[in-house]
């Protein structure tokens, strides 16, 4: 426990932050500890998120990356990361996650929490960096279920929706706003080999959109929660991948266009897992299902989705059986 503060100090020496541990895919994760930023750590210290006038009532903020402090989070970089890309997609940017700087909390009902963060991002065209702040809402704790309420750079301002006035309008609205019967599911038919319901990317167009690498470890991270260790995200590595995109309310032919617009789709990952729990158990080859959803009546950009074994891909229909018109699911 901390000290009474000595009130000769400068109210802005007397700033309280959290300070993570190590975050490595190694070491476990220990209990922040509170600590007064001092006069050398000010200007590296210094916070964006109070100075943006933010204030979170009996809660911390946490500085990431400014010695002595530790690196941000997994979980937290990668939630940064998703406002940047959300940010990206409804404005046609490329501006490219870099670290965050700062970082909030606020507990929600039973461990989901919502997260306020300042983070660095760099302008390819400028070759310049630009600060962004952002929010991200769970949904739901040990899943993928997610929604960034807004992401902005610093210095313009946030456009104000009536979400609750829509929200109660119309349901569809309400129900992604919540999530609440979004979860996508396996296909009927194989989404690898369905070429008429689903758009197969060839390998430029994965590397090119860094942002579904981001889909994969954030399915990830967000769904192992239960363990003290940071996710080893460098153990996933992407096989192939099948999207399904509305194209109800876009123009020009064909999916492939939609990727890098607000779009509302189903990414289907299909990945190898080669962390020793998943060799030992003979299940590396796994597909991450991730629903990506944008209500522009309300600013929200979700990600939900699951992650499940490769055996429940459906096998493909029998030449020899034409009254089977639906696939049989492992």
């Amino acid at each position: 426990m901390i000290g009474n503060i000595d009130r000769t100090i400068p109210e802005s020496r007397r700033q309280l932050t959290m300070v993570p541990s190590s975050l490595s895919t190694e070491e476990e994760e220990e209990e922040p500890r509170a600590v007064r930023i001092s006069e050398e750590q000010q200007v590296v210290g210094k916070s964006v998120l109070l100075g943006l006038g933010y204030y979170c009532r009996n809660k911390h903020i946490t500085i990431c990356n400014a010695p002595p402090y530790s690196p941000c989070p997994v979980l937290v970089s990668l939630y940064a990361a998703m406002g940047l890309h959300s940010y990206n997609l409804l404005q046609g940017k490329s501006f490219k996650f870099s670290r965050v700087l700062e970082y909030s909390k606020t507990y929600g009902s039973p461990a989901a929490s919502t997260y306020r963060m300042a983070l660095d991002a760099m302008d390819p065209c400028l070759s310049s960096v630009r600060v962004f702040e952002t929010s991200v809402t769970e949904k739901s704790y040990g899943k993928l279920s997610l929604r960034c309420n807004f992401a902005i750079p610093l210095g313009e301002t946030r456009k104000i929706y009536n979400i609750i006035d829509e929200i109660r309008r119309s349901r569809e609205a309400s129900m992604e706003y919540n999530l609440t019967g979004c979860m996508p599911e396996m296909p009927p038919l194989d989404p690898f080999q369905d070429t008429n319901r689903f758009y197969l990317l060839n390998k430029s167009e994965v590397e090119e959109n860094e942002w579904i690498r981001m889909y994969l470890d954030l399915a990830f991270a967000a769904t192992h929660r239960g363990t003290s260790k940071a996710p080893d995200l460098s153990k996933l590595e992407i096989v192939e991948v099948a999207v399904s995109i509305d194209t109800s309310d876009e123009e020009g032919p064909g999916p492939g266009p939609g990727l890098c617009r607000p779009t509302n789709a189903v990414f289907y990952i299909r990945h190898m897992d080669r962390s020793t729990a998943r060799v030992e158990k003979n299940d590396v080859d796994r597909i991450a299902i991730v629903r990506r959803i944008y209500n522009p009546r309300t600013g929200c950009f979700s990600l939900i989705g699951q992650i499940l074994s490769s055996q429940t891909i459906p096998k493909p229909i029998m030449d020899d059986n034409p009254s089977l018109t639906v696939a049989t699911i492992l």
